[in-house]
Protein backbone atom coordinates (compact mmCIF):
# COMPACT_ATOMS: atom_id res chain seq x y z
CA UNK A 1 0.00 0.00 0.00
CA UNK A 2 1.36 3.40 -0.98
CA UNK A 3 1.65 6.36 1.38
CA UNK A 4 -1.31 8.16 -0.20
CA UNK A 5 -3.64 5.16 0.20
CA UNK A 6 -2.40 4.57 3.74
CA UNK A 7 -3.20 8.16 4.69
CA UNK A 8 -6.78 7.75 3.44
CA UNK A 9 -7.16 4.45 5.29
CA UNK A 10 -5.88 6.11 8.47
CA UNK A 11 -8.63 8.74 8.18
CA UNK A 12 -11.32 6.06 8.01
CA UNK A 13 -9.82 4.18 10.97
CA UNK A 14 -9.50 7.39 13.01
CA UNK A 15 -13.14 8.28 12.38
CA UNK A 16 -14.29 4.79 13.33
CA UNK A 17 -12.18 4.89 16.52
CA UNK A 18 -13.87 8.11 17.62
CA UNK A 19 -17.13 6.23 18.17
CA UNK A 20 -17.93 5.83 21.82
CA UNK A 21 -15.31 8.28 23.05
CA UNK A 22 -16.44 10.79 25.64
CA UNK A 23 -15.52 13.79 23.47
CA UNK A 24 -16.64 12.21 20.20
CA UNK A 25 -18.19 14.82 17.87
CA UNK A 26 -21.58 14.11 16.32
CA UNK A 27 -22.04 12.84 12.76
CA UNK A 28 -19.32 10.19 12.63
CA UNK A 29 -21.47 7.54 10.94
CA UNK A 30 -22.68 10.08 8.39
CA UNK A 31 -19.10 11.17 7.69
CA UNK A 32 -18.02 7.56 7.11
CA UNK A 33 -20.94 6.96 4.75
CA UNK A 34 -20.13 10.11 2.80
CA UNK A 35 -16.45 9.14 2.58
CA UNK A 36 -17.45 5.87 0.92
CA UNK A 37 -19.15 8.01 -1.75
CA UNK A 38 -16.11 10.26 -2.16
CA UNK A 39 -17.55 13.19 -0.20
CA UNK A 40 -15.04 14.48 2.36
CA UNK A 41 -16.89 17.50 3.74
CA UNK A 42 -18.40 15.92 6.87
CA UNK A 43 -15.09 14.25 7.81
CA UNK A 44 -13.23 17.53 7.27
CA UNK A 45 -15.66 19.33 9.57
CA UNK A 46 -15.06 16.76 12.32
CA UNK A 47 -11.27 16.88 12.13
CA UNK A 48 -11.22 20.67 11.83
CA UNK A 49 -13.20 20.89 15.08
CA UNK A 50 -10.84 18.44 16.79
CA UNK A 51 -7.74 20.29 15.55
CA UNK A 52 -8.99 23.66 16.77
CA UNK A 53 -10.11 22.28 20.14
CA UNK A 54 -6.84 20.46 20.80
CA UNK A 55 -4.69 23.37 19.62
CA UNK A 56 -6.55 25.63 22.06
CA UNK A 57 -5.73 23.26 24.94
CA UNK A 58 -2.05 24.12 24.66
CA UNK A 59 1.21 22.24 24.06
CA UNK A 60 0.12 19.11 25.94
CA UNK A 61 -2.47 18.44 23.21
CA UNK A 62 -0.28 19.40 20.25
CA UNK A 63 0.23 15.80 19.09
CA UNK A 64 -3.53 15.26 18.92
CA UNK A 65 -3.98 18.55 17.07
CA UNK A 66 -1.23 17.49 14.66
CA UNK A 67 -2.92 14.15 14.08
CA UNK A 68 -6.17 15.93 13.18
CA UNK A 69 -4.24 18.25 10.84
CA UNK A 70 -2.66 15.21 9.19
CA UNK A 71 -6.09 13.70 8.61
CA UNK A 72 -7.26 17.01 7.11
CA UNK A 73 -4.25 16.87 4.80
CA UNK A 74 -5.13 13.35 3.71
CA UNK A 75 -8.70 14.38 2.92
CA UNK A 76 -7.53 17.43 0.98
CA UNK A 77 -5.19 15.24 -1.08
CA UNK A 78 -8.26 14.02 -2.95
CA UNK A 79 -9.21 17.45 -4.31
CA UNK A 80 -6.97 20.35 -3.20
CA UNK A 81 -3.17 20.09 -3.13
CA UNK A 82 -2.82 23.60 -1.68
CA UNK A 83 -5.01 22.82 1.32
CA UNK A 84 -3.22 19.51 1.80
CA UNK A 85 0.12 21.32 1.92
CA UNK A 86 -1.21 23.80 4.46
CA UNK A 87 -2.54 21.00 6.65
CA UNK A 88 0.68 18.99 6.61
CA UNK A 89 2.70 22.13 7.34
CA UNK A 90 0.50 22.69 10.39
CA UNK A 91 1.05 19.08 11.41
CA UNK A 92 4.84 19.43 11.27
CA UNK A 93 4.67 22.66 13.29
CA UNK A 94 2.47 21.10 15.96
CA UNK A 95 4.43 17.83 16.14
CA UNK A 96 7.91 18.41 14.66
CA UNK A 97 9.26 15.02 15.75
CA UNK A 98 6.70 13.03 13.75
CA UNK A 99 8.40 11.64 10.64
CA UNK A 100 5.10 10.68 8.98
CA UNK A 101 4.08 14.35 8.89
CA UNK A 102 7.41 15.35 7.34
CA UNK A 103 7.25 12.50 4.85
CA UNK A 104 3.84 13.50 3.53
CA UNK A 105 4.83 17.16 3.41
CA UNK A 106 7.91 16.21 1.41
CA UNK A 107 5.90 14.12 -1.03
CA UNK A 108 3.48 16.97 -1.66
CA UNK A 109 6.36 19.42 -2.16
CA UNK A 110 7.95 16.98 -4.59
CA UNK A 111 4.63 16.77 -6.44
CA UNK A 112 4.47 20.56 -6.76
CA UNK A 113 8.10 20.85 -7.85
CA UNK A 114 9.41 22.61 -4.72
CA UNK A 115 12.50 20.42 -4.69
CA UNK A 116 14.71 22.22 -2.17
CA UNK A 117 11.97 22.28 0.46
CA UNK A 118 11.04 18.69 -0.35
CA UNK A 119 14.66 17.65 0.18
CA UNK A 120 14.71 19.43 3.56
CA UNK A 121 11.54 17.57 4.61
CA UNK A 122 12.98 14.18 3.62
CA UNK A 123 16.27 15.03 5.35
CA UNK A 124 14.21 15.67 8.49
CA UNK A 125 12.65 12.20 8.10
CA UNK A 126 16.14 10.73 7.70
CA UNK A 127 17.42 12.54 10.80
CA UNK A 128 14.48 11.53 12.99
CA UNK A 129 14.59 7.93 11.80
CA UNK A 130 18.36 7.69 12.30
CA UNK A 131 18.05 9.04 15.85
CA UNK A 132 15.33 6.50 16.59
CA UNK A 133 17.28 3.70 14.82
CA UNK A 134 14.21 3.08 12.65
CA UNK A 135 15.51 1.46 9.45
CA UNK A 136 12.08 1.32 7.83
CA UNK A 137 11.77 5.10 7.78
CA UNK A 138 15.44 5.55 6.92
CA UNK A 139 14.83 3.51 3.76
CA UNK A 140 11.77 5.59 2.90
CA UNK A 141 13.73 8.79 3.37
CA UNK A 142 16.55 7.63 1.09
CA UNK A 143 14.10 6.45 -1.60
CA UNK A 144 12.30 9.79 -1.56
CA UNK A 145 15.57 11.71 -1.62
CA UNK A 146 16.42 9.65 -4.69
CA UNK A 147 13.23 10.89 -6.33
CA UNK A 148 14.20 14.49 -5.51
CA UNK A 149 17.59 14.00 -7.16
CA UNK A 150 15.91 12.33 -10.15
CA UNK A 151 13.70 15.37 -10.57
CA UNK A 152 16.85 17.54 -10.49
CA UNK A 153 18.51 15.29 -13.12
CA UNK A 154 21.29 14.57 -10.61
CA UNK A 155 21.34 10.89 -11.54
CA UNK A 156 24.51 9.93 -9.63
CA UNK A 157 23.00 11.13 -6.37
CA UNK A 158 19.64 9.56 -7.27
CA UNK A 159 21.33 6.20 -7.85
CA UNK A 160 23.23 6.48 -4.55
CA UNK A 161 20.04 7.19 -2.59
CA UNK A 162 18.07 4.36 -4.21
CA UNK A 163 20.95 1.96 -3.57
CA UNK A 164 21.05 2.95 0.11
CA UNK A 165 17.30 2.40 0.36
CA UNK A 166 17.58 -0.95 -1.43
CA UNK A 167 20.29 -2.23 0.92
CA UNK A 168 18.16 -1.43 3.96
CA UNK A 169 15.07 -3.06 2.41
CA UNK A 170 17.13 -6.19 1.68
CA UNK A 171 18.39 -6.28 5.28
CA UNK A 172 14.81 -5.94 6.53
CA UNK A 173 13.53 -8.58 4.09
CA UNK A 174 10.90 -6.16 2.76
CA UNK A 175 10.24 -7.46 -0.73
CA UNK A 176 7.82 -4.71 -1.79
CA UNK A 177 10.31 -2.04 -0.75
CA UNK A 178 13.02 -3.88 -2.68
CA UNK A 179 10.78 -3.93 -5.77
CA UNK A 180 10.12 -0.20 -5.56
CA UNK A 181 13.82 0.55 -5.38
CA UNK A 182 14.64 -1.80 -8.25
CA UNK A 183 12.03 0.13 -10.25
CA UNK A 184 13.55 3.48 -9.29
CA UNK A 185 17.03 2.27 -10.23
CA UNK A 186 15.65 0.98 -13.53
CA UNK A 187 14.25 4.43 -14.27
CA UNK A 188 17.58 6.08 -13.44
CA UNK A 189 19.49 3.70 -15.71
CA UNK A 190 16.89 4.20 -18.44
CA UNK A 191 17.34 7.97 -18.32
CA UNK A 192 21.09 7.40 -18.68
CA UNK A 193 20.34 5.10 -21.64
CA UNK A 194 22.05 2.22 -19.84
CA UNK A 195 19.27 0.05 -21.16
CA UNK A 196 20.61 -3.41 -20.25
CA UNK A 197 21.02 -2.32 -16.62
CA UNK A 198 17.59 -0.68 -16.71
CA UNK A 199 15.92 -3.83 -18.01
CA UNK A 200 17.69 -5.99 -15.41
CA UNK A 201 16.45 -3.81 -12.55
CA UNK A 202 12.91 -3.65 -13.95
CA UNK A 203 12.76 -7.41 -14.39
CA UNK A 204 13.76 -7.88 -10.73
CA UNK A 205 10.98 -5.48 -9.71
CA UNK A 206 8.49 -7.31 -11.93
CA UNK A 207 9.32 -10.72 -10.45
CA UNK A 208 8.63 -9.45 -6.94
CA UNK A 209 5.39 -7.67 -7.83
CA UNK A 210 4.17 -10.78 -9.69
CA UNK A 211 4.92 -12.93 -6.64
CA UNK A 212 3.03 -10.46 -4.45
CA UNK A 213 0.12 -10.19 -6.90
CA UNK A 214 0.59 -6.41 -6.89
CA UNK A 215 -1.20 -5.22 -10.03
CA UNK A 216 -0.26 -1.57 -9.58
CA UNK A 217 3.40 -2.44 -9.15
CA UNK A 218 3.35 -4.75 -12.17
CA UNK A 219 1.67 -2.07 -14.27
CA UNK A 220 4.28 0.53 -13.36
CA UNK A 221 7.09 -1.86 -14.28
CA UNK A 222 5.52 -2.82 -17.60
CA UNK A 223 5.12 0.86 -18.45
CA UNK A 224 8.78 1.55 -17.73
CA UNK A 225 9.85 -1.56 -19.64
CA UNK A 226 7.86 -0.12 -22.54
CA UNK A 227 9.85 3.10 -22.29
CA UNK A 228 13.13 1.14 -22.21
CA UNK A 229 12.22 -0.89 -25.30
CA UNK A 230 10.99 2.21 -27.10
CA UNK A 231 14.28 3.98 -26.33
CA UNK A 232 16.13 0.94 -27.69
CA UNK A 233 14.03 1.07 -30.86
CA UNK A 234 12.31 -2.28 -30.23
CA UNK A 235 8.81 -0.99 -30.95
CA UNK A 236 7.10 -4.40 -31.02
CA UNK A 237 8.27 -5.12 -27.47
CA UNK A 238 7.41 -1.59 -26.39
CA UNK A 239 3.86 -2.06 -27.72
CA UNK A 240 3.55 -5.37 -25.86
CA UNK A 241 4.71 -3.84 -22.58
CA UNK A 242 2.41 -0.83 -22.89
CA UNK A 243 -0.53 -3.15 -23.61
CA UNK A 244 0.19 -5.16 -20.45
CA UNK A 245 0.53 -1.96 -18.41
CA UNK A 246 -2.71 -0.57 -19.82
CA UNK A 247 -4.66 -3.74 -19.03
CA UNK A 248 -3.50 -3.68 -15.41
CA UNK A 249 -4.06 0.05 -14.92
CA UNK A 250 -7.58 -0.37 -16.32
CA UNK A 251 -8.20 -3.25 -13.92
CA UNK A 252 -7.41 -1.05 -10.90
CA UNK A 253 -9.03 2.10 -12.32
CA UNK A 254 -5.87 4.25 -12.29
CA UNK A 255 -7.19 6.92 -14.65
CA UNK A 256 -4.18 9.27 -14.97
CA UNK A 257 -1.91 6.29 -15.70
CA UNK A 258 -4.44 4.88 -18.19
CA UNK A 259 -4.41 8.12 -20.15
CA UNK A 260 -0.62 8.36 -20.12
CA UNK A 261 -0.03 4.78 -21.27
CA UNK A 262 -2.70 5.11 -23.97
CA UNK A 263 -0.82 8.13 -25.32
CA UNK A 264 2.50 6.24 -25.36
CA UNK A 265 0.85 3.22 -26.98
CA UNK A 266 -0.79 5.35 -29.67
CA UNK A 267 2.55 6.96 -30.53
CA UNK A 268 4.33 3.61 -30.80
CA UNK A 269 1.58 2.28 -33.07
CA UNK A 270 1.93 5.33 -35.32
CA UNK A 271 5.64 4.60 -35.67
CA UNK A 272 4.99 0.90 -36.29
CA UNK A 273 2.49 1.72 -39.03
CA UNK A 274 4.85 4.25 -40.58
CA UNK A 275 7.68 1.74 -40.53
Amino acid sequence: MGDWQKQTQNVVEALANLRGQREAPPGIDQALTQLERGNTQAAETIFQEIKERKAAEGPAANKQAAEAARHLGALALLHDTGRALEAYRQATTLDPDNWENWNMLGQLLLRTGELSVAEAAFRKVESLATSAKNQDWQARAYANLGLVYQARKDLDQAEAMHQKALEIEKALGRTEGMANNYLNLGIVYGIRRELDRAEAMLQKALEIHEALGNKEGMARVYADLGIAYETRGDLDQAEAMYCKALTLFEAIGAQPQIEQVRAWLAQVRVWLTAG
